[in-house]
């Protein structure tokens, strides 16, 4: 509007955002209820910066939730903190699956006794990458660590193909359920030594 020559007040814009916001929240509400009444939700938090009025010239760390489904809304919920309670509060009623990267915020006392909490494979892969390279500078490698990388980069290669072929959902959850259950128990015995290899070493 600037370019046009017309000087808006930034309180103005402001307040025109905050209004915008509030016909909103019904939208909203909405949204929350149907991913909360589906099998399957997706949850994430992100840090950023916001100003208040108790910390003059200085940013306070505040944090946008992001709960989302395949094919569904994203809903963002914006707290000032990271607090497990926040989680707690969201999804008290819920008891489907809920992926995320694996923030202890989600870990327990979250949703119904039915909730099943799925780590995201990537994140965890990136645990196993690190202490691949600590191992590898301590010179001490483990095969055991680089076996269980490959294992999961099996997994993703099944969706790498699915991607490939454009296969519908349908045909991806078959491939999946043909290809994985193998790939998914070798992983699993092999992630479950590195557990308890890393647990013996620390109570030496």
């Amino acid at each position: 509007m600037r370019d046009l020559g017309i000087d808006v007040a930034l309180t103005t814009i402001d307040d025109a955002v905050l209004r915008v916001g509030q016909l909103l929240i019904p939208i909203v509400a909405t949204m929350k209820r149907d991913l909360l009444t589906g099998g399957y939700i997706q949850a994430d938090e992100t840090h950023v910066g916001v100003q208040t009025p108790e910390k003059i010239g200085k940013n306070h760390k505040a944090y946008f939730w992001q709960y989302s489904a395949p094919g569904k809304g994203v809903v963002f919920d914006f707290e000032m903190t990271r607090s497990k309670q926040v989680a707690k509060e969201f999804f008290k009623d819920y008891g489907g699956i809920l992926h995320t990267d694996g923030y202890v915020a989600y870990e327990k006392d979250i949703g119904t006794k039915d909730l099943i909490h799925a780590c995201c494979l990537a994140h965890a892969r990136r645990g196993f990458i690190d202490a691949i390279k600590v191992q590898s500078k301590a010179q001490a490698p483990d095969a055991r660590l680089e076996r269980t990388v490959a294992l999961m980069d099996g997994l993703f290669a099944i969706d790498r193909e699915a991607r490939e072929q454009n296969l519908s959902l349908a045909d991806r959850h078959a491939l999946r359920r043909e290809r994985a259950p193998r790939c998914s128990t070798s992983y699993k015995r092999c992630s479950l030594r590195c557990k308890h290899r890393a647990q013996s070493c620390r109570s030496r």
